[in-house]
């Protein structure tokens, strides 16, 4: 009976200890990034993101506005767990698209499109930034 005990303890006391690690590296990964991110309003809920906001009674276009007037002319929403990047500044969408395009347009490599498309030769998968 003491020793069934004993095994809970330490596994209750490493479990802890595991999560309580594990919680600051993403903290500290977190303030990392955070610094090189775009603004991102705050209200997100956990599953829909800033859903809420956009379909106000407003229109889709006085929203962006009026959050651009806050947050700059580029800020970041999020739609579920996908963040999304706003560009509405006209300088700011010239520079996305005509200095940083390559860039921009290149697609996050994956292996469905190593081995289903032949090292990324189908059309569907193929990088076009650098």
């Amino acid at each position: 009976m003491d020793f069934s005990v004993q095994i809970l303890a330490i596994s209750t006391v490493l479990a802890v200890v595991l999560w309580y690690t594990l919680r600051r590296v993403r903290e500290s990964r977190y303030k990392i990034e955070k610094g090189l991110r775009a603004p991102e309003p705050s209200g997100a809920l956990p599953f829909i993101g800033h859903l809420h906001l956009l379909g106000a009674e407003t229109t889709l276009a006085r929203t962006f506005a009026a959050m651009a007037d806050k947050y700059g002319p580029i800020f970041t929403i999020r739609l579920g767990k996908h963040p999304i990047v706003v560009v509405s500044n006209p300088e700011a969408n010239k520079e996305c698209f005509t200095t940083h395009d390559r860039i921009l347009s290149s697609r996050p490599r994956s292996s469905h499109g190593e081995y289903l498309s032949y090292n990324y030769a189908a059309f569907g998968f193929t990088n076009s930034g650098p």
